[in-house]
């Protein structure tokens, strides 16, 4: 039997090595990650990193699954490590655009190679928690446990804008979620629209993002409601 863990991306920063919650997010990804190998040296172990291309910096071809595998890669090969990661299999997801994406694409990728698994462990920004657990529940079902790990490392304005604000936020993301499940048709919607909407973020540039992302989940509100 094998052990999952999916690593969600957020963004592409100008240099993974160089970002600050990047770096906090995966060295406490990595340390959770390798404590669990250290207990369980006999279980194969599968990482896969979600997230596609989402980059704010021309020409856009970065993924986020490219940048936190290129991360952890500098992670594993550390003298110090090396002989415990080594046989640790590192996996990318390209095409997620948004955290429903990211769980449901990992899906995929689990059952397309037949990785041997009932256990997940998902590792994901601190305020998403309650979102994804209902998401990983509704997608992956009965057949996967699964655990969701949080970790707090975003300092972004965002992240302050009040408990209520982000509630109201992550619920009516689920709804958008839910409804995208309920057919092929309305995944393609979904897709789109987050595809319109790094168009959107990359239209104020990279100085205005903060502000670009406030202004689409405004916009946003409006579209949701549409759906009905």
């Amino acid at each position: 039997m094998e052990k999952v863990f999916l690593v969600l991306g957020y963004g592409i920063p100008k240099d993974i090595f160089e970002d600050l919650e990047y770096r906090f997010y995966l060295n406490n990804t990595f340390n959770s990650v390798f404590e669990y190998a250290q207990k369980n040296k006999d279980t194969k172990l599968r990482i896969i990193f979600s997230g596609g291309k989402t980059d704010m910096i021309a020409p856009y071809e970065r993924s986020e699954a490219g940048e936190m595998k290129k991360y952890f890669d500098f992670l594993c090969k550390r003298d110090f490590v090396k002989n415990s990661t080594k046989k640790w299999s590192l996996l990318v997801d390209t095409k997620a655009l948004s955290t429903m994406e990211n769980i449901f694409n990992s899906k995929k990728i689990i059952e397309a190679k037949k990785i041997d698994c009932n256990q997940v462990g998902i590792f994901c920004e601190f305020t998403r928690k309650n979102r994804i657990t209902k998401l990983a529940k509704t997608i992956f079902g009965s057949k996967y446990k699964f655990e969701v790990f949080t970790i707090d490392f975003s300092i972004s304005a965002n992240r302050y804008l009040g408990a209520d604000y982000l509630l109201k936020k992550e619920q009516e993301a689920f709804k958008f979620d839910s409804w995208a499940l309920r057919s092929e048709e309305n995944f393609k919607i979904y897709h789109k629209n987050f595809s319109d909407k790094f168009k959107f973020l990359r239209s104020y540039g990279p100085d205005r993002h903060q502000e670009a992302v406030r202004d689409w989940w405004e916009q946003e509100i409006d579209f949701l409601k549409s759906l009905g």
